[in-house]
């Protein structure tokens, strides 16, 4: 069903990190800010993020909304300090199960699969633009160097120590992330069903993407038994209907 998804119960949610280089592919969390619907935005610093972001995955009454989310939380899980992590992993995964997690990013894939149209770039910023909202993302501070990929030096620094701009900026994009929702839905070709189903895959090519495709060997091994036992009653079958086995 269109239309299932309440904006009350929306909580915007992004995350700024250390830039990505070669074998990082899930930086460091510097920061994150919240857009609560009730009462505006919050931005917490490094070590203070870590309490809110679980608080919001274990909130079933919330839905948490991202844009490409994926990244955020490949850095989440990575980076979550090791007394909460395991608590945080199991309620991340909950949380897409339940179809919680919606990415403004994946949202507008299902328009452009429902309407037909050309499929275009999907950059908040010009996303955003197309939905009549603004995003800057090119400001800079007053050292030249632009101040969206200009976090690592807060890392693990209080926000007494960050500048204005990286505030605002930090503070900005889970607000416009809910207004862009806002608006994807308005146009009443979304479910909260099918972006959930989207958001789980998407989160899975991420996780091989960033930490590879990892296995469980006790469960390979099962798997390889399985796989003999049933090759041998294939053939059991096969011999039993006049096929001769092959040299």
């Amino acid at each position: 069903m269109k239309n299932d998804i309440d904006l009350a119960a929306c909580v915007g949610l992004d995350s700024e990190t250390c830039l990505i280089r070669s074998a990082l592919g899930a930086p460091p969390v510097v920061c994150t800010a919240f857009y609560w619907p009730e009462s505006g935005g919050a931005l917490y610093a490094t070590q203070d993020q870590w309490a809110h972001i679980l608080a919001l995955f274990e909130d079933e009454r919330r839905l948490i909304v991202l844009h490409n989310g994926a990244f955020d939380v490949c850095c989440y899980l990575e980076w979550a300090p090791s007394c909460m992590r395991d608590r945080l992993r199991r309620a991340i995964f909950r949380a897409y199960e339940q179809n919680r997690v919606l990415d403004t990013m994946l949202a507008q894939r299902l328009v452009e699969i429902e309407t037909g149209d050309v499929r275009g770039k999907l950059a908040l910023d010009g996303l955003c633009a197309r939905y009549g909202l603004h995003v800057e993302k090119h400001e800079t501070e007053d050292d030249g160097r632009e101040v969206r990929l200009s976090y690592g030096r807060y890392l693990n620094r209080p926000l007494s120590e960050y500048s204005p701009k990286a505030r605002a900026y930090a503070v900005g994009d889970p607000a416009v992330t809910w207004k862009l929702l806002e608006r994807i839905l308005s146009r009443g070709l979304v479910s909260r069903k099918a972006l959930g189903k989207m958001a789980r895959t998407d989160l899975a090519l991420k996780l091989v993407a960033t930490f590879g495709l990892k296995t469980d060997p006790e469960r390979v091994d099962r798997l390889e038994v399985q796989a003999r036992e049933r090759i041998q009653t294939l053939q059991a079958i096969m011999l039993e209907n006049g096929y001769e086995e092959s040299s």
